[in-house]
């Protein structure tokens, strides 16, 4: 079964910040693609920097949710 993993979308030109339902819905909300998105989320956890997304957006997926649920599945 899916879970959406909510994302954190600060803008830096704006100072706000929108919380996502999905990586799928943040990507249609900064005019991205999902998968751009969580290879660069990848690529960031593995170096364990966050970098701004096209110099404009700070990018944050609440992966800890998932992995609770996760852990309770399989018990």
């Amino acid at each position: 079964k899916k879970r959406n993993l909510k994302v954190t979308v600060l803008d830096l030109e704006t100072k706000v910040t929108s919380v996502y339902p999905s990586i799928r819905t943040a990507a249609e909300a900064i005019d991205s693609d999902i998968k751009t998105i969580l290879r660069r989320e990848k690529s960031q956890f593995e170096k364990g920097i966050n970098v701004p997304y096209r110099k404009k957006y700070i990018l944050n997926i609440n992966i800890s949710n998932y992995i609770n649920i996760s852990k309770q599945e399989s018990i």
